[in-house]
Order: structure tokens, then sequence, then C-alpha cells
């Protein structure tokens, strides 16, 4: 709740610019840009100097890598007539994926760390800061203009020229195009799904299936600045295609994509019957079962392998083999009819030019979006206060699709004039970066994935945004929408300096509480430390209390009012971390002073007994033994605390535990196994033969 009300508060602050815009000569601006970079290579240099001969990810590390991914972010608009030269897209997108993998909890973690590890990381971004270091001493001798001027190249041929002329940056992009991959078709995966639960004869599963069309299509792009999905895997999914249908999803994607031709989406919407959206909703099942094979038996490599060796084969029946699982998707054939009776499609560059719309349509198709979703979210019962409504808006994955697809109309009607968006592209530098402007309809349109990992929660904002937009005269309004943000590095620093050192003592604090060491521990609360912190594995104060042997400590901690039942990230409360590391004393305390359920469960069904018991802690298996936790409590795996402590041959704690069974063979696993089963298999013969002098 006070998350809500905070980002609403600040977005109602800052939903119109106060600037009209900066005024930077060329002097000041150049500088920037290299205050910048060197911010950028004086971090790398600093993680490669603090980590290299560790194996540790903390949160220091973590804090210094989404600074440099957030630099790199920037400083990549700031100079895209570099992108021939440097893997601007590729280093920012393995780092985010690096720090993803260690502080959110998902299925993609896998391949991410299957692909990446400290060290790559470490190694990739000492070569980019190379690289970096030699363009920052020569752009000042660029043309300043030229800055912002994209190469107009093949992306394959500038990886190509690139990796001949730096070869370190070969495993870079290899290590890139296996994880973008898989997150890419992840991604279309998640929104196919939601076409499929769609009801396309109603206008919301219409417009869910219309952002799933346009989602589908930004991904498959492989372009210099939006390598999204490689060029081997993308024409794997559109394999069973026929050339006419490639080519209508590319010209849709582009269509939905751009504010300059949203018109021409609006035509097509306008001529469109239910049968068209029936059609794709039948139909992107069977790009999904691609996508379901890849994802799930890992052989992407295996399939761009095939991939190649078809496109190489001359023998046209191979080609149809595999072109035959799909057949014509006939919607889209019948689309590109209708659309040629108005005229052929125009190549993007030509459509600008083309596009040519009075302000009297412009504001009607304003108008309508707006009125939409208005009633969007009155029919949701949105357009309140939405403290009660936001938990189930954000597991409705349907209803987000739908007000993001107008939101992110609204905002390209918007921004095709300059007057109503602000370019407020160094958002990520403000105290608190917030999802407005020009940068929410980009990361609508495009996914910008540094804003996933820098902030809570898009869909918030995006939300909010969309409260903002009905309740504002947005079309008279002389206001830019987003807040400009100062271009000034050095402020930059400083704040990020403060932070560091806030971050460095929360980790010593962190410690003092595992060593027991309490005046340590008040004088680092003293320096700046946060006693609510939690690190990148959600543990908190207590748990790390609870580590340590110190029950003054755990007192200490209790008496600035946190919640003893407080859960980490593997849903562990500090009583399941005392009982892990064998602190009798912090177990006894938490049992008979505070409360505490003895038989509380973690994410796999683990309760305290069951750890302590693997873990050989006799002490504390006694404690909970004489606080009556349950011994037949079966986690996940099937698994009682008796049969942890037989696993792993802690024959003591086995023998307590054993003298608790009335008959040790009702406590079986799930596979109907015996705790004499168990011992025997492992091997363990003290035990096995102690069971059996038991039973006779």
């Amino acid at each position: 709740e006070i998350e809500i009300f905070v980002e609403n508060k600040l977005i109602n602050l800052r939903f119109f610019s106060s600037a009209s815009g900066q005024d930077q000569n060329v002097k000041s601006y150049l500088n920037n840009i290299r205050e910048r970079i060197e911010l950028v290579l004086q971090n790398i240099s600093l993680l490669k100097a603090e980590y290299s001969n560790t194996e540790k990810v903390d949160e220091k590390f973590l804090f210094i890598a989404k600074f440099i991914a957030q630099n790199i972010h920037i400083l990549k608009r700031q100079l895209k007539s570099t992108y021939n030269r440097l893997p601007w897209e590729e280093m920012e997108f393995c780092l985010i994926s690096f720090v993803s993998s260690h502080i959110k909890r998902q299925e993609m973690n896998l391949f991410y760390n299957a692909t990446l590890n400290k060290s790559k990381i470490l190694n990739h971004l000492e070569n980019f800061a190379k690289k970096l270091k030699e363009e920052k001493d020569i752009i000042e001798g660029v043309d300043i203009g030229k800055f912002a001027d994209l190469p107009k190249l093949k992306r394959e041929r500038v990886v190509a020229e690139i990796v001949r002329n730096y070869p370190q940056f070969g495993e870079l992009y290899s290590d890139y195009q296996q994880i973008r991959d898989i997150h890419s078709l992840e991604k279309i995966s998640d929104y196919i799904k939601l076409a499929l639960s769609a009801d396309p004869k109603q206008r919301e599963g219409q417009l869910i299936i219309t952002r799933v069309l346009q989602v589908i299509g930004e991904y498959l792009k492989n372009t210099l600045e939006s390598p999204k999905l490689s060029s081997t895997t993308s024409e794997l999914l559109l394999l069973s295609l026929p050339r006419n249908t490639r080519e209508v999803i590319i010209d849709l994607r582009n269509s939905l994509s751009h504010a300059y031709s949203l018109s021409k989406r609006t035509e097509i919407e306008e001529n469109t019957d239910v049968s068209f959206f029936i059609g794709v909703q039948n139909d992107t099942k069977r790009i999904d079962n691609v996508i379901t094979d890849i994802l799930y038996n890992n052989k992407i490599k295996i399939v761009i392998m095939l991939l190649k060796k078809i496109t190489s084969s001359e023998n046209l029946d191979e080609i149809k083999e595999v072109a035959g699982i799909f057949s014509d998707l006939k919607w889209i054939e019948e689309l590109r009819n209708k659309l040629n009776e108005k005229g052929s499609f125009i190549p993007i560059h030509k459509q600008r030019k083309a596009y040519n719309i009075t302000e009297e349509k412009y504001n009607n198709q304003l108008e309508l979006k707006l009125s939409e979703l208005k009633s969007i979210l009155r029919n949701n019962a949105l357009s309140g206060k939405l403290t009660e409504k936001l938990p189930s808006y954000k597991r409705n994955k349907e209803l987000q699709a739908v007000v993001e697809m107008l939101v992110l109309d609204i905002m390209s009607i918007l921004g095709r004039s300059e007057k109503h968006l602000e370019n407020n592209l160094l958002f990520l530098d403000d105290n608190t970066p917030l999802l407005t402007g020009k940068c929410l309809r980009n990361h609508l349109a495009h996914d910008n994935t540094l804003v996933d990992v820098l902030l809570s929660d898009p869909s918030i904002a995006v939300i909010l945004n969309a409260k903002k937009l009905i309740s504002e005269n947005v079309i008279k309004s002389k206001k830019k929408i987003g807040k400009s943000v100062r271009d000034d590095p050095s402020k930059l620093k400083d704040k990020y300096d403060q932070n560091l050192i806030t971050i460095t003592n929360q980790e010593k604090m962190f410690a003092a509480l595992e060593e027991g060491n309490l005046e340590d521990l008040k004088s680092y609360l003293k320096k700046g430390a946060d006693i609510n912190a939690r690190s990148i594995n959600s543990w908190t104060t207590l748990h790390f209390a609870a580590k340590g042997p110190s029950l003054e400590i755990i007192k200490f901690v209790l008496n600035q009012n946190l919640d003893v039942n407080v859960k980490d990230i593997n849903g562990q409360s500090p009583l399941h971390i005392a009982a892990a590391y064998g602190r009798k004393n912090i177990v006894e305390f938490f049992i008979g002073k505070t409360g505490v359920y003895v038989d509380d469960l973690d994410n796999s069904g683990k309760t305290s007994l069951h750890i302590a018991a693997k873990n050989g802690h006799k002490d504390a298996v006694e404690i909970l033994l004489k606080n009556n936790a349950n011994t037949n409590t079966k986690d996940i795996a099937g698994f009682s605390p008796l049969h942890y402590a037989i696993k792993n041959n802690h024959i003591d704690v086995a023998k307590i535990m054993l003298e608790k069974e009335a008959n040790v063979d009702i406590n079986e696993t799930m596979g109907g196994f015996t705790s004499l089963h168990i011992a025997a298999e492992s091997g363990y013969l003290g035990l096995l033969l102690w069971e059996v002098t038991k039973i006779l």
C-alpha cells in the first residue's frame, strides 16, 4: 500500500515536465559524455579489483553492476554512431541478465547461469572497457551533431567486422545470442498464452490479440539497435509461413510499433471482422508449439544447426518437410489482400513521408483511445483508489495487456508531435526513477529489460500512468508529459558514492550480525546502515542474527520492531536459519518467547526440524522435539525430518527421532520407502544395524 501511495504521488508530481528543455552547449554536452564514460570505466575497474579473486556475488557487486548497466544504457543512446565499433546492446543485456539471475527467482536463471558466471561477466566488462576507453579518447574530434546517427548497416556485417578487429568480443556475442534468444522466445510464448485465453469476439480480447501481435513483431527484430532474436531462430519460427505471410507479419510489426503508422493499424482494425482475431488466436498456438519445443528441451544450438543445414540444402523436399509442420495462416493472406486493395505496403523510410494525418484526425484518434481506456478502467473498478484492486490487477495478465496496448497507442499518438512527450532519456539518473513520458512509450513498445531490474514493478507505473492520462486534458495541455532530468554526471556520482558507502556499511552490518558483534553492529547503524535492509537472498537483519551465536543481538534486533516471522527468498524464517546453523539458544528463544509456529514451512515444504535434522544439529533437534515439532511432516520431495537425518548419516539425530517413532514402518517417503530402506540404500551399516536391533 505504501509503495502504491508513494509512486502515485510521484507520478502526479512528475507527470508533466517542469522545464521546456535543457540548453547545453557543445562543450558541456561533450564533457558530460566523457564524465559518464569515466564513471563506467572506474566502476568496471572497481569490480575487477574487488571480485576477481573471490566467488562471492553480494549486494555491493550487484549495485555496482546495475550502475554500470544504467550508464551504458544512456551512453548507447548518446553515442549511436559508435554502434559499429562497440557491442553496446550485447554488453548491457548480458550484464542485466547476470544481475537478474541473482535478484529474481525465475526459470530463466537456469539458462543465464549456464551461460554467464561472474568470471565471464568480469572478462566481458574488461574487454568492453578497453574499447570504450579508446572511444573516449577520440570522440572529441568527432562532429557532435553526428553522435546520435546510427550506422545504416546490417547487424550481421557489423558483428563480423567487430569480431574481426576485436576477437575478444567473440565470446560476448556468443553468450549474448544464447540467452537473448531464450529470453525473447519466453516473452513471445508468455504473450501467446494471453492471446489463447482471450475472447476474440470481445473488444478487450481483440486488444489483447493486437498487443500480442505487436510483441511478437518486436521480438522478431535483429537490427543493430534492437537485436532481439537471432536470424536463424527467427527464421525457424517463420519457416512454417509462406513468403507473403512473413512479409505481412513484418509489416504488422512496423505498423504497431511506430507512431507515424498508427493510422494504418487503426485502419486495419476498423476493416477487420471477428474472424480475423479468431484466426490469429488459432494460429499463434502453432507458433507457440515451436517455441515450447525449443525452450523446454533446451536445444537452441541444435535447432540453429538444423536450420543452417536446411537453408543451405539444395533438396526442396527437406525444406518442405519442416515447413509442412504448419499450415498457411489464411487470415494473414486475407489481410494482405484487403490491404492490397487499398494500396501496397510502403517501406518504412517511405511510410514516414507518406504519413500525413490531419490535426483533427489526430485528436479524434486520441479521444477515442482515451475514452476506451477510461471505459476499461471503469469496468474493472480501476478508476478509483488502487489499493484494494491492485493485487488482482497484477495477477490479471490479460487485463494488463489491454492497458498496455491502449497506453502504448495513446503515447504513440502523443509522441508524433514534439510538443507532448518529454525526451526524458536520463530518467534513470533521478533519485527515484519513474516510467513516464517517452521512456514509458519506449518501454511498452520495445521492452526495456533494464527497467525490469532497476524498477520494482513496471506494471504499477503503467496503470498509474493510465489513470493519469484519463484524468488530465493531455490534448490541450501545453506541458510535455514526463519529467526532464538534468544531465549532471558529477551529481550522479556523488549520489552513487553515498549509496555505495551505505551498501558497504550494510554488508559490514550483516557480517557483524553473523559474528555476534553488537558494538560493530551499532557502529555501522550510526554510519547509515539500514536495520530494515535485506540481502540479495532477501535475508533480513534477523536472519543474519539467527545465523550468528548471539542471543543478545537477536533481542536487540527484535527491539527495532522487526517481524520474527519474516521470510527470505526461499520462504525461510529466522527460526529456519537458527535451526540450520544449530543455534540451540536462539531456537529455544524464538519458540519460547516470540510465539513463532514451530512447524512453519518454507517454499520446499521443510520445517525447522527438517533443516536441523538434515544438518545434524542434535541440540536444536532436541529443543524442537521438546516443543512438539511434528516428526511426520513431509516436504515436497516426500521426505520427513527422520529421512534427512538418515540420508546424511547423522546417527545421533536419527536415534533421537527413532525413539519418538512408535512404528518406524509408518514413516514412509512418497515412494513407500521406510527409514530402514533409506539406511540400506545409503550404505550406512551402523545405523542399519541399530534400526534392525530396535525393531527386533
